[in-house]
């Protein structure tokens, strides 16, 4: 069984930040369609991401939701959160290499990766712009989520995909973006389906809209990932 684990990520010190914490939303899928898998939580992954030792994180972040498998581990994370920088602005710091910079904001070379600026391009008439990992202080939830990656040993494996390269546990992740996936008339319908699950709201609080918003991006995450699945 494949579990699609989605996870809004916040800061390393985010449990000082009420408004800024991890959220993870697991989905599995069985014969009636996909379902929530355990209790979506939120909180600070950061003590879990110290075991050193392959999947051990993976498995840890799969424990917060109540989810256990003594099987091999078969896992996607869909991490909301840049999962690498401009490689102009590493450059510059690393090699003082410099590059033109355009007149336009969302093209500067240093402040966006190609992938940002693509996003942008396309969702331009929605006016739709991707922070920036330089730019936009999220600089914390960037190298959180990259931390994960190598403590897990993944890979790049194709461009924007990463996996284990061997071993018995199968775990990959991909980079998301929650914002124009909601777009998608197809993602909507069975996001508010599983939105509107037992499961998934007894993890909501009254009047606590940050709390709520997080929640709901590693699901949209999630959902994102599974749908790329089963296409």
């Amino acid at each position: 069984m494949w579990h699609y684990v989605g996870w809004d990520v916040g800061g390393w010190n985010c449990d000082r930040n009420r408004r800024s914490r991890d959220a993870l939303c697991i989905l599995t899928e069985d014969e009636s369609g996909l379902r929530i898998s355990g209790t979506p939580w939120r909180g600070n992954l950061r003590t879990d991401l110290q075991g050193g030792e392959e999947s051990q994180a993976a498995r840890a972040m799969l424990a917060r939701c109540g989810v256990h498998t003594e099987e091999p581990l078969r896992a996607v994370f869909a991490i909301d959160t840049p999962l690498g920088w401009p490689r102009p602005a590493t450059r510059l710091i690393t090699e003082a290499e410099i590059v033109p910079v355009s007149a336009e904001a969302h093209r500067n070379p240093y402040l966006y990766r190609h992938t940002e600026i693509f996003v942008a391009d396309a969702f331009a008439s929605q006016n739709i712009q991707p922070l920036s990992v330089v730019r936009d202080m999220i600089g914390s939830q960037s190298l959180k989520g990259i931390h994960f990656l190598h403590e897990s040993q993944l890979q790049t494996s194709s461009i924007g995909v990463w996996k284990a390269p061997s071993g018995p546990d199968e775990i990959m992740a991909i980079e998301t973006y929650p914002t124009p996936c909601k777009r998608s008339p197809t993602l909507e319908r069975s996001f508010l389906a599983l939105e509107d699950s037992a499961d998934f709201r007894s993890s909501l609080q009254e009047s606590n809209e940050c709390h709520n918003q997080d929640l709901k991006d590693a699901l949209c995450c999630a959902l994102y990932r599974s749908a790329l699945l089963m296409a």
